[in-house]
Formats: structure tokens, C-alpha cells, sequence
């Protein structure tokens, strides 16, 4: 595969599975398109990822910036900023200041000062809101995060019952890295409910592990029969935008190619863990010759995505 090649490819792939996950939030821009997906959509982590990225898919950027004003109250801000640093990990776009700026203050301001804040992003001086939004359906699967927080609330407690929904037991630590919160608060969160008889600690060493009483019950509650398939946005999207950003830096096959020989260690653990595919052994190829071997797995890799 040719670099050319690749990098629409990879564009286009990379912006159907975003617009399929803003569908299901009411994102009108293709009505009538296809909103099936197998994942549940992380809020913050798509946000974050849409924002970083998707700034010459000035559509879609715009009706997000549209979206957050309209739906503010669903974000967790204080998620959605940390979200910005964890992302910051896998690179930083020129406009990464405006948009760390405009995720502070989500929750904060009014939509006046969140417009002023928006006017800084690259090529919305002249944003306006365009009318293009749904309502957002909290009854959809794929929706499970918001469901949540009608439930619990727009809070820590959402997203360690969600964690504890999707995962098995897990210490307070492994929780508090998955979801994107400090491991105190969320310790906290589950030595209450381990109190209550929601959880069961199972002790190990001297941490412990939390698991959920009852899961069935829980998801009959729900009205679910079964967990969608599990993914770990903040990876996932946060590897996306590092080769995104990769892709911007050159049209160098050889460098690409050494660039992703970089983040192979890490992207490999991240692919493994989310979707049990690996990245072909970079030792094996030399030279710009690892480049294609990559392109196919990571174009693989978003396909099983959505």
C-alpha cells in the first residue's frame, strides 16, 4: 500500500466511526445513515478524540461544538479535562491550547463565553449554530454510559458501574486508569458500595478486588439482556490521534515508516487488549518496508471498530 493510499483511507475510516458514534447522539448530518455499532460510546474520550482531530472535517467539528452547547449538562467536566492531559500522552495538534481552553470550561460558563472560546478554534470565527441535532435517546444500547448518569448522576459513580458492568473484579487502581479518575475517589466510591452489599472484595495482597453482586439482576434492571462489546476509548481514540498526527508530520514513507516503529510497543498493547489483534514485528521488516504491514493492521483494526 502506497503512503497516498493510506492516508485516505485511514481519513475516511477514521470519520465514519466518528460520525457513527455522533449519529447515536443525535448528530444529524447524513440522515438515514447507518447507526448500528457494536460498542459502547465513551463521551468524553469521543469529545476529546473529535476535537483533536477532526478539524478539516469542518462539519463534523461544527456540529460537535453544536452538540456540546446544546447538551452540556450530560458531560462530566471534570473527566472531559482530564481526558485533554491523558490525550496530550499520544500528541498535540497546533490548536491543542483553544481546545484545552474550550474543555475547561464546558460546564462553567455561559453559551456566550463558551461561544468566545469556541471563536478561537481554527476556522469557527463565524460559528453559529446550525439546528442539525436530535434529541438524544438514552434508551440506546450503545448509549449505556448516559444511562447511567440519569441513573447515578453526571459523576464518578457512573462510570466505576459501568467499569464494573463491563469488567470483571478489578482493584481501585485498574478502575481508576480505565475510566479516567483519581484511584483515591474511586476507592472510596467502592469500599461504600462493598458497605451497602453491592460489591464483593475479594482480598489480594493488599489491595483488593471489587466485583458486582447480581450482575444479571442489574442488567434486567436495565433492560438488557447482555454487554455490548467493551473498548477502551481513551486508548483507543488516543492511538488514533497519534497516527493522525503522524500522518500530518510528512509525506516521507521512510519516516512514517520510523515513526511507527516508535509507537509499535505501545500501539500493539493497546490493539491486543481492545480487539486481540497484533501489529506485524517491526524487527521483521526493515527500513520503510514496515510501513505497509502497519497500514493494513491499523485499517483492519478501525474497520472491526464500527
Amino acid at each position: 500500500m502506497l503512503l497516498k493510499q493510506f492516508k485516505s483511507a485511514y481519513s475516511k475510516q477514521l470519520w465514519d466511526l466518528a460520525y457513527k458514534q455522533w449519529l447515536h447522539l443525535g448528530v444529524g448530518l447524513f440522515p438515514g445513515a447507518e447507526t448500528d455499532t457494536c460498542h459502547v460510546i465513551d463521551l468524553e474520550a469521543l469529545i476529546t478524540f473529535t476535537l483533536m482531530a477532526a478539524t478539516e472535517e469542518r462539519r463534523l467539528f461544527e456540529a460537535v461544538l453544536e452538540w456540546i452547547l446544546e447538551n452540556r449538562s450530560m458531560i462530566n467536566a471534570s473527566r472531559l479535562k482530564r481526558m485533554a492531559t491523558l490525550f496530550e500522552e499520544y500528541g498535540k495538534p497546533p490548536h491543542i491550547h483553544s481546545v484545552r481552553t474550550l474543555l475547561d470550561w464546558v460546564r462553567k460558563d455561559t453559551e456566550e463565553q463558551l461561544l468566545l472560546h469556541i471563536a478561537t478554534l481554527p476556522g469557527m470565527e463565524k460559528f453559529h449554530k446550525r439546528k442539525i441535532l436530535s434529541d438524544v435517546n438514552i434508551q440506546d444500547p450503545w448509549l449505556l454510559q448516559l444511562k447511567l448518569r440519569a441513573m447515578f448522576g453526571v459523576n464518578a459513580r457512573s462510570e466505576i458501574f459501568l467499569f464494573l458492568l463491563q469488567h470483571g473484579p478489578a482493584n481501585s487502581n485498574a478502575m481508576a486508569r480505565e475510566i479516567g479518575f483519581a484511584q483515591k475517589q474511586v476507592y472510596l466510591i467502592l469500599e461504600n458500595w462493598t458497605e451497602a452489599g453491592i460489591l464483593h472484595r475479594i482480598r489480594k495482597g493488599r489491595a483488593g478486588n471489587y466485583s458486582l453482586q447480581k450482575k444479571d439482576h442489574w442488567l434486567s434492571l436495565l433492560n438488557m439482556t447482555g454487554m455490548p462489546e467493551t473498548i477502551n476509548w481513551i486508548q483507543m481514540f488516543g492511538l488514533l490521534v497519534q497516527i493522525f498526527l503522524i500522518l500530518k508530520e510528512t509525506d516521507d514513507t521512510y519516516l512514517i515508516a520510523s515513526r511507527f516503529r516508535d509507537i509499535a510497543p505501545k500501539a500493539d498493547a493497546i490493539l491486543s487488549s481492545n480487539l486481540g489483534k497484533h501489529l506485524p514485528d517491526p524487527s521483521r521488516y526493515q527500513g520503510e518496508i514496515y510501513f505497509a504491514p502497519f497500514a493494513d493492521t491499523i485499517l483492519a483494526a478501525l474497520h472491526q471498530l464500527y
